[in-house]
């Protein structure tokens, strides 16, 4: 008998039996399944593959509540100190406007799985 939720993680969803991997994010995908079971219970977060603000407004189409850019960030940081790490996040956010622009949304907020295309 459980007293509460038990949760576990899985890298990018790699391990999900070859199911989904980060680059599968159309609108019936395994990410979704994922966030619509999990609904309320806890934020789900995006971890793995995250490479541009095009992968993080996606994610967030998918359910996500935020996401994990992994290595980008420490690149930065390493590269450049405080000023490459901003100039990362500047960069994520000037995509995600851009995408945003174009999916015809104005906030994260409006974001569902239907701004998606199946191919």
């Amino acid at each position: 008998d459980s007293t509460g939720p038990a949760f576990s993680t899985c890298h990018g969803y790699w391990v999900l039996c070859g199911m989904a991997n980060t680059r599968d994010t159309t609108a019936g995908s395994t990410h979704t399944a994922i966030a619509e079971a999990i609904g309320d219970q806890c934020d789900v977060l995006m971890d793995g593959g995250i490479r541009s603000g095009l992968d993080v407004v996606k994610a967030l189409a998918l359910g996500a509540r935020a996401c994990l850019i992994g290595r980008p960030w420490v690149f930065a940081l390493a590269a450049r100190g405080e000023e490459g790490l901003d100039r990362v996040l500047q960069i994520y956010r000037e995509e995600m406007l851009v995408t945003l622009g174009l999916t015809g949304v104005t906030s994260v907020d409006q974001l569902d799985a239907s701004i998606l295309v199946n191919p």
